[in-house]
């Protein structure tokens, strides 16, 4: 295997970025739609061969002194060459570090069911699986007008919530610091009695307690505020335990990716 030399992301990798994001989960990857803000914010490597960016990895400090790791890419000329591998190696050294500094006490990360790679190798470092989701999706721009509002103060309702919290496809431990860490980067709206998160920098929605006990209002809503953001698709994510509310979304035409036997998100840990 070529040597992979490893060093943070500049935005001169902004294009090469976009390819390897278009080439991912058939071209619906959410990369590209972050990498100037990951480069931003610091934490994005790439991995270069022969002086080519073959692959991508984030180190993203979180609350409750989370280290989390993300955005795990290669180009698919290069996969199956051990590089992915040594990505996620190089992102957790970054991890141990900072544990070992004191600066941290765990690492963590999320990743789609069937990513059977990024899963082995996580475990074969020790991740185990902390947590289950599910997440379904809705194509087109659907028709609806139902009122959605400014919930409020979701505190309260956001403590009662067991484990992580879902900003998509990051995740939060549910604590004083990640429930303010999270409605920095949601909108916690209400339709009716039914409240919900909706991602401002991505087209995935999360109900609160209320929104699965009220399900048709919570779909109503989330419709609604997703034609007017005209969204060509978008995500619900519940928690595993809330597994009977999937049934009234695939009534109202949300799909999984393949076939569910269980949470296909999955949040592990070390």
């Amino acid at each position: 295997m070529t040597e992979l030399r490893t060093r943070l992301a500049d935005y001169s990798d902004l294009p090469r970025l976009a390819d390897i994001s278009r080439s991912t989960w058939e071209g619906s990857d959410y990369l590209e739609k972050v990498a100037a803000r990951w480069i931003s914010e610091g934490g994005l490597f790439v991995g270069e061969v022969d002086g080519q960016v073959i692959g991508a990895v984030k180190v993203t400090r979180m609350p409750s002194g989370v280290v989390w790791l993300e955005g795990l890419r290669v180009h698919p000329d290069f996969r199956s060459r051990g590089y992915g591998r040594r990505l996620v190696e190089f992102a957790a050294e970054v991890g141990r570090s900072a544990i070992e500094a004191g600066e941290a006490t765990a690492m963590e990360f999320a990743t789609y069911v069937h990513n059977s790679e990024s899963i082995a190798i996580a475990t074969d470092m020790g991740f185990r699986i902390l947590e289950g989701f599910y997440i379904v999706t809705r194509p087109g721009i659907p028709a609806c007008s139902a009122r959605v509002e400014p919930a409020g103060d979701v505190q309260e309702e956001l403590a009662a919530m067991e484990g992580h919290l879902s900003a998509g496809w990051t995740f939060v431990r549910n604590s004083p610091e990640g429930r303010e860490w999270l409605l920095q980067r949601v909108d916690a709206l209400r339709c009716g009695s039914a409240v919900f998160l909706a991602q401002r920098s991505g087209n995935c929605y999360m109900p609160l307690g209320s929104g699965i006990e009220h399900i048709d209002a919570l779909v109503d809503g989330v419709w609604s505020h997703a034609a007017g953001r005209e969204l060509s698709e978008h995500s619900v994510i519940v928690p595993e335990g809330s597994r009977d509310a999937l049934g009234r979304l695939f009534d109202r035409g949300y799909e999984s990716w393949d076939e569910l036997s269980g949470p296909n998100m999955l949040v592990f840990g070390r």
